[in-house]
């Protein structure tokens, strides 16, 4: 199973979608077989009126690779790299955290990033696994995870140990600066004693649409692109700034 990861990485150029077909085979093939899958919602551990929303990818296999999003990620996003997924032997498991995307929202104005404490996001997951029997059901267990979707992923495996094997990209596991991180804390606390923890964060917002020039999340124009116009059909399921 490692050998093959490091081939499917490794040679992640050779096995993807060109530029210039993006917009093509996306229509064509990407998201029929995304949607092949029903999108099925999930109660909050702690509050069975909300619910988050996951998609499990089955290929009969032994193996498990649970997909993470980053905050603000809806889960379509994902539809071309569960696409690119289709020859490793594992079914997919691809869920959103509470407070994204279709997941219900903690405040009325559903574009804020909110959540009260991320130990819930730990429970959510923990809850899914158990009905869905995921460590009876299957051999071994695989994450991967991208930013946020990384410091999820972390909590979870530091209480549970379900995953036996962990892929992280651009994980959130702090700030470079170890003094700023301290600064960060103590003004956080300080704003959420006098009440503004609803807010969004100094110099945060709503969600803005964004040109691809001079963007710093993508050098493929056609997927910055498609991003973008997710997010513009839907204008309920996008967030902004943290709180």
């Amino acid at each position: 199973m490692k050998i093959l990861w490091c081939l499917l990485f490794f040679s992640f150029n050779s096995l993807g979608i060109t530029e210039s077909d993006l917009i093509s085979r996306y229509q064509s093939d990407i998201f029929p077989y995304y949607q092949e899958y029903p999108i099925n919602f999930f109660p909050y551990h702690d509050d069975k009126a909300k619910k988050f929303p996951f998609k499990l990818f089955t290929k009969n296999s032994k193996n498990l690779l649970v997909i993470l999003p980053g905050k603000g990620e809806q889960i379509e996003r994902y539809a071309e790299t569960i696409f690119d997924l289709r020859p490793v032997d594992a079914d997919i498991l691809l869920l959103q955290f509470r407070g994204q995307g279709k997941a219900s929202r903690a405040l009325s104005d559903h574009e804020k990033a909110h959540i009260e404490n991320f130990d819930d996001v730990v429970e959510d997951m923990h809850a899914l696994f158990v009905k869905l029997n995921i460590r009876e059901r299957y051999k071994k267990i695989n994450l991967l995870a991208h930013s946020m979707g990384g410091h999820h992923g972390l909590r979870f495996q530091a209480k549970y140990g379900d995953f036996d094997e962990i892929i992280l990209n651009s994980p959130l596991v702090g700030l470079f600066n170890e003094r700023e991180t301290l600064l960060n804390y103590y003004m956080v606390k300080v704003l959420d004693l006098i009440g503004l923890s609803n807010f969004y964060v100094p110099g945060g917002g709503s969600w803005r649409d964004r040109k691809f020039e001079n963007n710093q999340l993508s050098h493929s124009s056609s997927r910055f692109s498609k991003i973008r116009d997710i997010e513009r059909r839907s204008p309920n399921y996008r967030s902004g700034s943290v709180t």
